[in-house]
C-alpha cells in the first residue's frame, strides 16, 4: 500500500479494502494477545495458579500457558 501511495497510482478498491481489513485484523490479534498475557500474568504470578488451572479457566492450550509462564519466570529472576 505504501509503494502504491508513493508511486501516485490509483489503487484498486479491493487492495484498499484488503489493506484496511488486514490492519483491523492485526490490531485485533495484538489486543487479544495483550489481554491473554495480562490474564496469565495475573493468574500465574499473582494468584499463583497452576498452568493447568489457568488453561482450563481461560480455554487456552496448556502448552501456550506454560510457554508464557516460563517467560514470566525467566524475567522475574
Amino acid at each position: 500500500m505504501e509503494l502504491m501511495e508513493k508511486s501516485k497510482l490509483n489503487p484498486s478498491p479491493y487492495v484498499e479494502e484488503f489493506h484496511s481489513l488486514m490492519q483491523e485484523l492485526i490490531g485485533t490479534l495484538i489486543a487479544q494477545a495483550c489481554e491473554m498475557s495480562a490474564c496469565i500474568y495475573q493468574k500465574y504470578c499473582i494468584e499463583e495458579k497452576s498452568t493447568k488451572e489457568i488453561s482450563e479457566a481461560i480455554h487456552v492450550p496448556q502448552d501456550a500457558v506454560e510457554l508464557m509462564a516460563q517467560y514470566y519466570e525467566k524475567n522475574m529472576k
